[in-house]
């Protein structure tokens, strides 16, 4: 049988993700709906519910649904997955292909111009790991000679100057799930005060890419144990990467420029 956490997702376009994602971060709903009500959650007719399923290697939603139950629910061997070096690679390897194809290149070049035209850059570390992310950006900036970039642990403490701001300043908010709520707290206030957001979250809906001028995107399998989230990291250092590294292209490119005129 099939595993929905190792579907290719090469072939799949954006409404067959979207479905994809929705079964993603609705497991437990998705278990007990019928193929109708979940036609109707997705916005997508019965049919094409079916259709996607065997598009996916499944014989119908049913057979979908069932791959969803955990290992001791389907009376198989129960198997460790962090032990699994295959199933951590595939994982890896999945959320990295998603991101690929849900990664918008014409947002990373709007990215690329805010980090080159806005006057400071303020960065919310919500500690975790996503912390560690933003700490790396912060980092690498300052590693390159991109001068006035501001890091801020608390909330209170970053929507106080964002209130300050100008429309020359961008505040660049990094959110696994685009829904915490300190995080969305400060971009609301950023564009209160019509302060220019760049934003990187999950490629599924969210409050926080909703407000946001430019929102890179990515796409992971969204993974919990009793309330803890421990969702890989990697989709959003692939994304933040991809940013930088064109960054620093446009940087040389503008240098080799200017040298050329002059």
């Amino acid at each position: 049988m099939n595993d929905i956490r190792s579907i290719p997702v090469d072939n799949l376009n954006k409404s067959e993700l979207k479905i994809l994602d929705y079964i993603y971060t609705h497991v437990d709903d998705v278990h007990s709906m019928s193929v109708q009500e979940f036609a109707n959650a997705v916005n997508f007719s019965p049919s094409s519910i079916i259709r996607f399923c065997k598009k996916i290697g499944f014989s119908g939603f049913a057979e979908l649904k069932f791959s969803l139950k955990a290992p001791n629910e389907r009376n198989e061997p129960s198997v460790i997955e962090n032990t699994n070096i295959n199933r951590i690679l595939s994982d890896l390897s999945y959320d990295i292909d998603g991101t690929m194809r849900v990664l918008n290149e014409g947002d990373i070049a709007k990215a690329v111009d805010l980090l080159t035209t806005t006057q400071s850059i303020h960065l919310f570390d919500s500690s975790g790991l996503t912390g560690v992310i933003v700490d790396y950006v912060e980092k690498y900036l300052f590693t390159i000679g991109r001068q006035n970039v501001y890091k801020y642990d608390a909330e209170h403490q970053l929507k106080h100057v964002v209130e300050k701001l100008s429309h020359n300043d961008l505040l660049l908010m990094i959110s696994a799930s685009g829904n915490f709520g300190p995080a969305f707290e400060i971009v609301k206030t950023a564009k209160f005060h019509n302060i220019k957001v760049l934003s990187i979250t999950p490629f599924q809906k969210n409050n926080i890419a909703a407000l946001s001028d430019v929102s890179l995107r990515f796409f992971t399998y969204q993974r919990k144990n009793i309330n803890t989230d421990f969702t890989s990291r990697l989709p959003i250092f692939y994304v933040v990467n991809d940013l930088l590294q064109t960054y620093v292209a446009s940087l040389q490119e503008s240098e080799v420029h200017h040298d050329t005129n002059n």
